[in-house]
């Protein structure tokens, strides 16, 4: 089992904020707790996703 890191302590971990829409706000909540997984994890999971396919259009076009 992995070990947990506290991520407001740990000086790999720093806090973003977005303004987002309400409606995608609260589909996020609700697929968060029916996928079980936390807030932290998901909006990670899907920034380094968005990052991937960044990094491969700009590659593209280079």
């Amino acid at each position: 089992m992995m070990e947990r890191i506290n991520k407001r302590t740990h000086s790999d971990y720093t806090q973003s904020a977005a303004y987002l829409p309400k409606d995608l706000v609260k589909n996020f909540k609700q697929l968060l707790v029916e996928l079980e997984i936390g807030h932290s994890e998901a909006m990670e999971e899907a920034i380094r996703m968005w990052c991937d396919a960044a990094i491969k259009k700009v590659n593209k076009s280079k």
